[in-house]
């Protein structure tokens, strides 16, 4: 997060729901550093993620990306990459960038930014089982996801 000064009033609320507890920050071979709780899990295109269901995926999603937005703040990156399913929860991991958020738009933003990070897992999801085919291992695949992106 690029304002990591504002991280640990702002997002208090949400550390260790949605997203990992902030310890502070640090510095590592001369580089800024923020210092989190690892929140461990499972990406969101993991084979270990193959037996969830899209719409199970997306109500995750949509509770967390809710919460945040709520803030006023947008995780800028959808990638799947930056989400994790921890217990019953869907937590974001990385705030590189963010986006002010005006609260009229939360409930349209909320739908379309879980709708694109559970097609975009689903498409890894999809890529990852081809490979392993390809390769001659036996893969999961996310459940209900018959129209990944293109």
């Amino acid at each position: 997060m690029a304002e990591t000064q504002n991280f640990p009033c702002q997002w208090k609320p949400l550390q260790g729901r949605v997203i990992p507890v902030y310890y502070g920050g640090s510095t590592c071979d001369g580089r800024r550093a923020i210092v989190l709780f690892d929140a461990s899990g499972v990406d969101l295109y993991s084979e270990k993620f193959g037996s969830v269901t899209k719409s199970a995926v997306k109500e995750k999603l949509q509770l967390t990306i809710r919460a945040i937005l709520e803030l006023g703040v947008e995780p800028a990156d959808h990638s799947p990459r930056n989400y994790r399913i921890v217990g019953d929860a869907a937590f974001v991991v990385d705030f590189e960038g963010t986006a002010e958020v005006d609260p009229e738009q939360v409930e349209e933003l909320t739908d379309a930014v879980a709708d694109s990070v559970a097609h975009w897992a689903a498409f890894y999801q999809k890529h990852s089982a081809a490979q392993a085919t390809r390769h001659g291992h036996q893969a999961a695949t996310l459940a209900g996801f018959s129209n990944p992106p293109t």
